[in-house]
């Protein structure tokens, strides 16, 4: 029969397809997709609306990760680490143009912010917990590669820093325009940019050998339940053509559900009494991870820290050198004044938050003590965000 890519008819590849999707148990949430899609088109009340969609994001974006994960293993290095920062934080960059289409600029704030803290606290927390309980030297302490560490730690710091120019300058000069807060935004966003690039070549190219641990996935790969298993297990294969026909299909539906979450979300605050600093902050970035994380903490498991710190602290990074730019630039072309002008509050907790993961990773050691100290950290910004007065969000849909 008619064959696309790696050979099979297109049954077989349909079937391929299928089997890949379906696999795990977070697959069961696929029925939120048709059931979301049809509550935006028969326009049911927002907040049932907001749900549907809200959950259709989770199954959507592990196969997206998934995808991105099998089509980087099939390219160079370099082509697989441009697929890796294209859709890496795919959930997190359509969030955010999907806001800023709404002129939602704290929403979109509070989602990247969230997203950075939910990375270096709850998910990193949660892969030290899991490593000290369940990994085969629970009872001693773990060992990662505290270079890798060190420098997405150090690049936390300069974002930090970056994000502290325009706050502060806003809070304390009385002085200060709108203009001058874009520009020294859109000057900052450069630099992030660069420099993530230049993390990137040092990363991958001039001293890679200083993230072998990292990187050296030929012992492993993604298992069924999001994990990982030793090479040879069998498990669903995609060929190039599939997998980009399948990382199209679901960066289009993601970007429908996404849509569909931003344009309920302000309608579910004013009925339900939910607010939007803790929406924003907390639970998009929590549920647009969810697969993420899921993986990070079976890999943790596994003693396989590095892989999971990559996937934490380094989702962190990520975020902070270069979805945070390129909303920045996107707002930029929607005509959005999308600024890193954030609340002081929501600085001061992610400064000190990146004061605490520094502290915790200096030493190269993990166990689950230190984990349990980074989730209780996390609950403690969560509980803060859902007292946080929505008064810097109001009004913004009118701009």
């Amino acid at each position: 029969g008619l064959a696309l890519g790696k050979g099979g008819s297109l049954l077989q590849q349909w079937s391929r397809i299928w089997s890949f999707v379906c696999e795990g148990w977070v697959a069961t949430l696929l029925l939120f997709v048709p059931v979301g899609l049809l509550c935006r088109l028969l326009e049911l009340p927002p907040g049932i609306t907001f749900v549907s969609n809200f959950l259709a994001i989770v199954p959507v974006s592990k196969v997206l990760g998934r995808t991105t994960e099998v089509l980087a293993e099939q390219t160079n290095q370099i082509v697989g680490g441009l697929l890796t920062v294209g859709f890496g934080n795919a959930v997190e960059m359509i969030l955010s143009i999907a806001a800023l289409r709404e002129n939602l600029i704290k929403v979109v704030q509070s989602s990247l912010l969230g997203s950075i803290l939910s990375n270096m606290l709850f998910v990193l927390g949660l892969c030290f917990f899991a490593s000290g309980i369940r990994g085969e030297n629970s009872r001693s302490n773990q060992r990662f590669n505290l270079t890798n560490a060190s420098y997405n730690v150090s690049l936390l710091v300069i974002s930090c820093l970056a994000l502290v120019i325009p706050t502060t300058l806003a809070a304390l000069d009385r002085e200060s325009t709108e203009k001058d807060r874009l520009s020294i935004s859109y000057v900052t966003a450069l630099l992030l940019t660069l420099m993530y690039i230049q993390f990137l070549v040092f990363q991958l190219k001039t001293h890679k050998h200083l993230f072998l641990l990292q990187h050296d996935r030929d012992d492993v790969q993604l298992s069924e339940d999001g994990g990982l298993a030793v090479r040879g297990i069998k498990g669903t294969e995609l060929s190039m053509v599939e997998g980009i026909c399948l990382l199209a299909a679901s960066t289009i539906m993601l970007t429908f559900h996404c849509d569909c979450v931003v344009a309920t979300m302000q309608e579910v605050t004013k009925r339900h009494g939910i607010r939007q600093a803790f929406i924003g902050t907390i639970l998009l970035p929590f549920l647009g991870n969810a697969a993420e994380q899921m993986t990070a903490v079976s890999i943790a498991a596994r003693d396989k820290l590095d892989l999971a710190l990559s996937v934490a602290v380094g989702s962190a990074t990520q975020v902070a050198l270069f979805v945070v730019p390129v909303t920045v630039f996107t707002g930029s072309l929607l005509n959005v004044p999308m600024d890193l002008d954030f609340e002081v509050f929501q600085l001061v907790l992610l400064v000190m938050s990146t004061m605490i993961v520094s502290v915790v990773l200096h030493d190269g050691k993990a166990n689950w003590l230190k984990g349990s100290m980074l989730i209780s950290a996390y609950v403690l910004v969560a509980w803060a965000f859902w007292y946080l007065s929505d008064r810097e969000f109001r009004g913004e849909d009118t701009l």
